[in-house]
Formats: structure tokens, C-alpha cells, sequence
């Protein structure tokens, strides 16, 4: 009875070891996502198991597209007169690593007059060019999504 019984257990454990590998969870969330929808392990049912264990995976991968697909649509505004800032890479700052942007109404105008009074700002000195919200975290084109 106790080879049996261990013969289980080293089935079960070499099962649960090959779910990790082929789902990416750790042990004790697959043992927790099992216990969920089946009340105990049998061998039986190993693919079935396996397939809900790669639905799950393949729900919770689509919701963190989607989520990363929406952090990308947030486009803070343009802080100098509030239109709608669009993600350019050319602008990048090597040194100082912001996000360079160009703004759909004032152009490249607005991020130059933007860094000058950043630039301006960490010098001590008062901003060149007046800005809009500048409060407003949604306004901030430091925000910008990579």
C-alpha cells in the first residue's frame, strides 16, 4: 500500500513539475488554480488539467496585452498649450533620458520651448515660456509611454 501511494505521489510531483515548465506558473499557483476547479489530482484527468492550466495562462497573458495596450493609448497633453502630444523617438534625450514628443498643434516648437524651461527650471531660474496644467500629472510629458 505504501509503494502505491508513493508511486502516486512521485507521479503527482513529476506532473506538477512538467505544468510549471509548460505554463510558466510557479508550483503553488498551478496547486492553487487546480484546487480551484478540481477537488482532488488525478491521473485521468492530467490533460485536462494541462488545458485548463493553458487557458489560464493564455487569459492572464491577453489581459496583460490589453492592459499594456491601454497604458500606450494614455498620451499625456502638450504642457505648453494642452493639444494632444504624439510620441516621437527622435527627440529622445541620450544623457537625461526623457521622452521626446512632438505636439499636433504647436510641432517641435512646443517640446523645444518645453525642455528650455526644464532646463530653466533646474537651474533656478524663472520659465521662459508659459505653460499649461503644469500640475496636472496627465500633463506631464515625462509620463510618455516608452
Amino acid at each position: 500500500m505504501a509503494d502505491s501511494n508513493d508511486r502516486i505521489n512521485e507521479t503527482k510531483e513529476s506532473w506538477l513539475k512538467s505544468a510549471t515548465l509548460q505554463t510558466g506558473f510557479s508550483r503553488e499557483r498551478v496547486i492553487e488554480l487546480l484546487q480551484e476547479k478540481f477537488q482532488k489530482f488525478h491521473i485521468g484527468k492530467a490533460p485536462e488539467m494541462m488545458m485548463f492550466l493553458m487557458d489560464v495562462r493564455d487569459h492572464e497573458e491577453t489581459q496583460a496585452m490589453l492592459e499594456k495596450q491601454d497604458r500606450l493609448k494614455q498620451v499625456p497633453d502638450c504642457p505648453i498649450c494642452g493639444a494632444l502630444a504624439i510620441r516621437d523617438t527622435r527627440w529622445d534625450g541620450r544623457h537625461t533620458k526623457t521622452k521626446g514628443w512632438t505636439c499636433t498643434k504647436g510641432g517641435l516648437d512646443h517640446w523645444m520651448q518645453w525642455r528650455a524651461n526644464n532646463i530653466r527650471r533646474k537651474q533656478g531660474l524663472d520659465i521662459l515660456y508659459p505653460e499649461v496644467n503644469r500640475d496636472d500629472s496627465t500633463s506631464d510629458p515625462e509620463k510618455l509611454p516608452a
